[in-house]
């Protein structure tokens, strides 16, 4: 995967005290691409960034007058096997995701397209599906196909599923630290 994608996504914060992530009212943009893709000189190290195959992360705002100030734009570097990008099911209203880097620092974010109806408010559509699969295949380059099968719901084993909600557990406890 060689080309920069962006989605409808807005920042949520985590909550100490409920231990639930709450999506903030501000409408935003996520725009994932190839590191040094934008920059019109590359240097040697940029070079270096596009043979390991990291990536630009950034999140900006797209509505100031929500709030009624701008927030500051979210760049950072994923590294593939460093970053994880991983659903959380504890918020109820909304579909939130948390990115974790390998040092445990957390951006969690709430993604702003329509469900179709029938779907709950937390309830991850198709097009959120291939949102999640293109991500975690960008931060999994080593993955088969047998590992992205097995991510699918649906296909899982109960120990699967105890699993990943013990792993949801685990960053929800880790944010609150």
């Amino acid at each position: 995967m060689s080309k920069s994608f962006s989605f409808r996504a807005g920042i949520a914060t985590f909550d100490e005290e409920t231990k639930m992530c709450h999506p903030e009212p501000m409408q935003g943009a996520i725009t994932i691409s190839p590191s040094g893709q934008d920059d019109e000189m590359v240097d040697e190290a940029d070079e270096d960034d596009d043979e390991m195959g990291f990536w630009d992360f950034q999140w900006s705002t797209r509505d100031r007058s929500t709030s009624g100030h701008a927030s500051d734009p979210i760049q950072l570097i994923l590294i593939p096997g460093e970053t994880t990008w991983i659903h959380v099911k504890s918020c109820p209203d909304a579909r939130v995701f948390a990115l974790v880097f390998s040092s445990n620092e957390k951006y969690f974010f709430w993604l702003q397209e329509k469900n179709p109806a029938g779907l709950a408010l937390n309830e991850l559509s198709d097009k959120d599906k291939s949102i999640f699969d293109k991500i975690v295949a960008l931060l999994n380059p080593g993955a088969d196909d047998e590992d992205e099968q097995s991510r699918d719901s649906n296909d899982k084993t109960p120990e699967q599923e105890d699993d990943n909600e013990q792993n949801n557990d685990i960053i929800m406890a880790d944010a609150a630290a």
